[in-house]
């Protein structure tokens, strides 16, 4: 295709050169990556960029669209981080360093390299493209990296580019219309709330033991599923847990598993209730570790997060037959184990916990060895939770202005205690204590100011308005709602923070996460229903079925179209009438304020002899969230007697143009090079016409007989 500066031969094209600044400069580092969260679409000039996105959104693929074919092929460069030493990458996470480490064992390499192959689209255009394979989740999900990451894609592109970014994961599909389940929270549901679907993240509660409680009178059906749309007759239901009857409880290693098997971080979750009650998820402790270790009669010190045991036996013991008849408690929750060693007795071994006994040794001469505590007191008060066993407390909360003092008895009283007390909050003291024996053990208690517990809002409103029978309190509400609701809500101490999720759809539930300055987290939960009155008035409007006309009379006219049909789709609108048509697009069909959500004009295009008005999958999206009965209501107000319909449409250079009318002045966006304009040449025949350009860069103008042309 030959670059031309005429139309018609009558066109003069007056160019204003300056610097060529057309494109998207973002994302010039790695730390300045652009993040690609489900679709991305931007258009560059020759250079390197980088994006990052999360590993949950794989398989994910990249197209590159050059405006010259001829040019090299464009690279990408892939890693999981952001950090290079010496030319070589750091990993922070151990897991990750170790993933990479293995990564040839599935065929990959990192950082990996690789120049893009080119393919041809269904008009016979040609682009580049490359998807991340289930490689990359077989080699993170093999090496215990179940939970979402970034990754980093250096592109370079050695001429004018359009890139697409597309991440084909459920999750990036189903997000914009389906709530998270929150850890710690309590919902109020009930047989009418069947209908919802909820994320279950398994990957962000990798790290914590969580079980599922139902309290009603009658059952609760769980359903899950890789997908989210689904429902319990579905054959993508995964598994089926029935509340109280089963016992769901969810370990690190049993989500891992999940994971593993699923290829997921998240499952979909659907309720079938039998009558109304409170489904509950909270975490719980489940530690197979040991709290008590007396060997050779002297208590030993345990540290259960270094994995370590350590202790001072009277001279002349014999050290490893001490540790032989060692007597240990474990915690009340452990699954049987019992303790084992190595032959020099410097491990042990305790299910699947491995414990370091280097620290326990013979004293050099005679003499009590206890170092241990009896007690600690802060300013009077004994510490709470205070063990003999615990070397170090954190976070000792005291009085604003306040140092406070600290006074310690030792278990023997031939042991000498010596306290450096905290000259500043925050501040440490140190407590060490020496053995008759002469050994020593150093107690440390760490002082912060007295932080605030409150994790309460002093408000909570929908749509505006307060909560009917708010209380800081109650934190579980359910409310009949007309349209897609949105939550704000006041603290009661501005110290604490929140996070709102709202609703995505009706029936579904949006919650407020407050978070104390002191670390606690309180959930409050919104449980929205439809109110009847959208049902009953549902029940009285006609359906609009794809390509069947209707006859309209002037005046309003209310039908509805399906979200599961129309939504994400192509839709033309088609009205035969002599003057154009107007639509308001609704959440309902009751005229209420607030439910009106887009407005549609069907009218006479250039060339056409009957009006309509072209959607696109964009455009036609957002029906599945402002859908919220599962159908969107068309308010016509035709002024005439015609007929309507609509149907789908495949885009064409007619739909997928804007048109550039004679005489008019139109603003080009910036980076706008992958959209194209139209003129209709009737109009322009026999007519002298000139186009100025007014932006500060250069403008190129290409002209073609397609949408689809390749520039060269």
């Amino acid at each position: 295709m030959k670059r031309i500066y005429s139309i018609l031969a009558a066109v003069v094209v007056l160019l204003t050169c300056m610097s060529r600044e057309t494109y998207a400069q973002t994302g010039a580092t790695c730390d300045d990556a652009i993040y690609v969260d489900g679709e991305y679409t931007a258009n560059f000039a020759a250079g390197e960029y980088w994006f990052m996105a999360l590993t949950s959104a794989l398989p994910m693929t990249i197209k590159c669209y050059p405006s010259n074919p001829g040019a090299k092929a464009p690279q990408i460069q892939v890693d999981f981080t952001c950090t290079y030493e010496n030319g070589k990458a750091v990993y922070d996470d151990p897991k990750v360093a170790k993933m990479v480490m293995n990564a040839a064992q599935y065929e990959l390499t990192l950082p990996m390299t690789k120049t893009l192959t080119m393919q041809m689209d269904d008009n016979g255009k040609p682009y580049y493209s490359y998807t991340f394979p289930k490689n990359y989740q077989n080699m993170l999900y093999g090496q215990g990296v179940t939970y979402a990451i970034p990754a980093y894609v250096k592109l370079k592109v050695f001429g004018t580019t359009s890139a697409e970014i597309v991440s084909e994961a459920v999750s990036s599909r189903c997000r914009d219309y389906v709530n998270t389940l929150g850890m710690n929270t309590t919902l109020l549901i009930s047989p009418e709330d069947s209908v919802n679907t909820y994320v279950w993240p398994l990957g962000e509660w990798l790290k914590h033991n969580y079980e599922m409680t139902w309290t009603g009178t009658g059952r609760l059906f769980f359903y899950t599923s890789k997908d989210c749309e689904f429902d319990k007759e579905s054959a993508k239901v995964r598994d089926i847990f029935i509340l109280p009857n089963d016992q769901v409880k969810i370990t690190s290693a049993k989500a891992s598993d999940w994971i593993d098997d699923i290829f997921q971080t998240e499952l979909y979750v659907r309720m079938y209730p039998e009558s109304e009650g409170y489904f509950k998820i909270a975490t719980y402790e489940e530690k197979d570790n040991i709290t008590q270790y007396v060997v050779g009669g002297v208590p030993a010190s345990i540290d259960n997060e270094n994995m370590t045991i350590s202790a001072i036996l009277p001279a002349g013991t014999d050290r490893n037959a001490a540790i032989a008849k060692a007597q240990y408690r474990p915690t009340k929750t452990h699954n049987g184990q019992t303790a084992e060693y190595n032959s020099s007795y410097t491990k042990l071994t305790f299910g699947k916990l491995v414990y370091d006994l280097t620290g326990i040794v013979v004293a050099q001469k005679a003499g009590d060895t206890n170092a241990a505590l009896k007690s600690i007191s802060v300013e009077g008060l004994d510490l709470p939770d205070f063990s003999r066993y615990t070397l170090d407390y954190f976070d000792i909360e005291v009085a604003e202005g306040k140092i406070p003092t600290v006074a310690a008895t030792p278990v023997k009283e031939t042991s000498a205690v010596d306290i450096k007390q905290a000259t500043a909050v925050p501040g440490t003291a140190t407590i060490t204590i020496t053995a008759e024996a002469g050994n020593t053990q150093v107690y440390t208690v760490s002082f912060i100011r007295q932080r605030s517990r409150d994790n309460t809002l002093s408000a909570l409103y929908v749509d505006g308005k307060l909560v009917e029978g708010f209380q800081r309190d109650n934190y579980h509400y359910r409310m009949q709602v007309m349209s897609l609701p949105t939550i704000t809500a006041t603290l009661n101490d501005p110290k604490a923070t929140m996070v709102i999720d709202q609703p995505k759809r009706v029936p579904g539930f949006g919650q407020v996460i407050v978070t104390a300055e002191s670390g606690q987290v309180e959930v409050y939960t919104v449980n929205f229903v439809l109110d009847p009155a959208v049902k009953q008035c549902s029940n009285t409007v006609e359906q609009m079925n794809a390509s069947q006309t209707y006859t309209l009379n002037a005046g309003n006219t209310i039908m509805r179209v399906p979200v599961s049909e129309w939504g994400g789709k192509n839709a033309v609108f088609t009205w035969t009438g002599q003057q154009d048509l107007d639509i308001d697009v609704m959440s309902t069909c009751l005229n209420e304020d607030g439910v009106t959500f887009a407005n549609l004009d069907v009218t006479m295009h250039k060339g056409e002899t009957v009006r309509h008005c072209y959607l696109s999958t964009t455009q036609t999206l957002t029906w599945r969230r402002q859908g919220i009965d599962g159908y969107v209501y068309l308010l016509f107000k035709p002024k005439e007697t015609a007929e309507v319909s609509i149907a789908p449409f495949a885009p064409t250079c007619y739909t997928r143009s804007t048109l550039i009318d004679l005489p008019s002045q139109n603003q080009l966006p910036a980076n706008g090079f992958n959209i194209s304009y139209s003129f209709y040449l009737p109009e322009w025949q026999k007519k002298d016409v000139k186009i100025t350009w007014t932006g500060a860069s250069t403008l190129e103008l290409f002209i073609a007989d397609t949408c689809d042309f390749l520039l060269q």
